[in-house]
């Protein structure tokens, strides 16, 4: 049975903000990524091992025909040493090649149960 782990209160982050979580063996990047949404990935790029907690978080943003930049409830981490962005929501770069493409981040499952986000491990 998979261990559960309290990673913060849903009121610690708002979106965009990250906290940088330990368990076990593994070091996780979590981002809050929208009202009641939240994604933790593996905090080392898997282009070269950066800590992607030394990274930024963005706003991924789209063009609209005809109208300004409109941003998405999608959210990227970027790459500290080489601006590399992945996907919070999908692990792969933000305009990538889809679900094989490469490098691509690790992602771990959270879970919202009411006040408290909980990672199962």
């Amino acid at each position: 049975m998979a261990a559960r782990h309290v990673v913060c209160r849903v009121g610690e982050l708002r979106p965009g903000e990250s906290r940088v979580v330990r368990t076990a063996a593994r070091e996780l990047l979590v981002v809050r990524t929208g009202v009641d949404s939240f994604a933790a990935v593996a905090n080392s790029c898997p282009h070269q091992g950066a800590r992607l907690s030394d990274g930024r978080i963005e706003r991924i943003w789209s063009a609209a025909e005809g109208r300004r930049h409109e941003p998405l409830e999608r959210f990227a981490v970027v790459c500290p040493w080489h601006n590399f962005e992945f996907d919070l929501s999908t692990g792969c770069p933000p305009y990538g090649q889809g679900a094989r493409c490469r490098p691509r981040l690790r992602r771990q499952e959270l879970v919202v149960e009411g006040e408290d986000v909980v990672l199962y491990a």
